[in-house]
């Protein structure tokens, strides 16, 4: 399994079952945990709304971030990340079929 494959399912365990992340010991604020769910709500948007499934789209933004600075990666980065990727996709989508 790669990496970005394992940080995508925390992300989905967390956004999914309190007890079962606590298991895994990621520990989260109760903001933290606001943002998480909202990750996984934005995720299954791109399942629901777009043609790109929210493991691509979860590669797609950890990729990225990778790239440009490791260190600066907050819960709240991914989710302004994945936010303007599936305004992208949408807007990209909708003029596909125009």
């Amino acid at each position: 399994m790669s990496e970005e494959y394992g940080d995508y399912l925390k992300f989905e365990t967390l956004a999914e079952d309190d007890e079962l992340a606590a298991m895994l010991n990621m520990g989260i604020s109760e903001e933290d945990e606001a943002v998480v769910r909202l990750i996984g709500e934005i995720l299954d948007r791109f399942d629901n709304e777009t043609h790109v499934d929210k493991t691509t789209a979860f590669k797609a933004v950890a990729s990225y971030l990778m790239q440009n600075d490791p260190d600066a990666i907050s819960y709240e980065l991914i989710a302004a990340t994945l936010t303007a990727l599936l305004e992208k996709v949408l807007d990209d989508e909708k003029h596909e079929e125009d």
